[in-house]
């Protein structure tokens, strides 16, 4: 899941534009889903909340950083790419 918020941002203003976004635009959406990704895992870490099972059996906070940064490089990665990505046709 924080994979895919992480990404959600530069992607969903990719496909509401429908044109390759700017580098520097898209490092910024991917740059700010980070940080709000980030963030809410902070608060529901520190409530308990990211407790249970992990892909390293330890606490669910360990994984958050890893895969909300994978997330936001491959939003920015989409956003910014031209023609046909991982998703398929954008434009």
């Amino acid at each position: 899941m924080r994979f895919v918020a992480s990404a959600a941002w530069p992607v969903s203003v990719r496909l509401a534009i429908g044109a390759p976004l700017a580098r520097r635009m898209a490092v910024a959406l991917a740059g700010g889903s980070l940080a709000l990704t980030l963030a809410a895992a902070a608060v529901l870490g520190l409530a308990g909340a990211l407790s249970g099972l992990s892909l390293w059996h330890g606490n669910g906070a360990l994984e958050t950083p890893l895969a909300a940064a994978a997330g936001a490089v491959w939003g920015w990665r989409v956003a910014a790419r031209s023609g046909r990505g991982i998703v398929g046709r954008l434009t």
